[in-house]
């Protein structure tokens, strides 16, 4: 197959490519025949900015994404490292980068999660949660919040208490869902908050080793710096752990 030189996408005006963005890519969570975001044509550190000169502060990292920033030296180096080694190989070989990041994980989380299953989204993590507590416990209900999204795939979107979800009803079967105490103190301050946090945790986490229920934490939006500390010197040690987004920085 041939490529012609118009189809190289440098000899593409900035309008073209708003244009195709428009009418060939279908875009999430927005109005299609509205959608008209600027065209992000470069980044650095905490900015980035668009084709037509605006540069914006993000105070996002790019969903979550982008902890150390827009076009770290370092991020950049391992990537093309990376490439110039070895682009892609499936998941039934064994592969070093692989192995390395799943040792360092297990070095700092709590001793009962040794392993890692990497998946390429937040949604595809909680899906692959669901059959994982399922095919160990031979039960059938998942217990999760109201306030709450976890994704938008089918598994992932019927966890979710969020507004999104009811396009998506009746879902999988089996969830409940229920409303945190946690919410309602949210105003005390993140001190007591976390205290509670910690205290609730551990009330819960001693109520499902009764019952012989999977706790399973849902890690999306803080950041990948906090693990060690999110599991706090308290034994919260949950039976499954889920992150989304920051293992491109971990």
């Amino acid at each position: 197959m041939s490529i012609k030189a118009k189809d190289t996408p440098e000899n593409y005006a900035h309008e073209d490519i708003r244009r195709f963005e428009k009418e060939y890519v279908l875009h999430s969570w927005c109005v299609q025949n509205q959608y008209d975001a600027p065209v992000v044509v470069g980044g650095k550190a905490s900015s980035f900015w668009d084709m037509d000169g605006n540069t914006y502060l993000d105070f996002s990292s790019q969903a979550m994404c982008n902890s150390l920033g827009h076009q770290h030296p370092k991020v950049v180096e391992a990537i093309k490292h990376q490439a110039d080694e070895l682009c892609f190989v499936q998941g039934t070989w064994a592969v070093k980068s692989r192995a390395l990041l799943a040792k360092k994980l297990s070095e700092v989380a709590p001793k009962n999660l040794s392993k890692t299953f990497f998946t390429t989204s937040g949604a595809e993590s909680n899906e692959n949660a669901i059959k994982f507590a399922r095919m160990f416990t031979g039960k059938n209900k998942i217990i999760t919040r109201y306030r709450s999204y976890h994704g938008a795939s089918a598994g992932a979107i019927s966890l979710s208490g969020d507004p999104r979800r009811w396009a998506a009803e009746p879902g999988i079967p089996g969830i409940v869902r229920q409303w945190t105490v946690i919410a309602t103190v949210a105003l005390l301050g993140w001190n007591t908050l976390l205290v509670i946090f910690v205290a609730l945790n551990i009330s819960l986490k001693s109520l499902c080793s009764r019952a012989q229920i999977i706790l399973q934490h849902w890690k999306s939006s803080l950041s990948w710096a906090a693990m060690a500390s999110w599991f706090l010197p308290t034994n919260i040690c949950p039976d499954c752990a889920r992150y989304a987004a920051k293992t491109a920085y971990c």
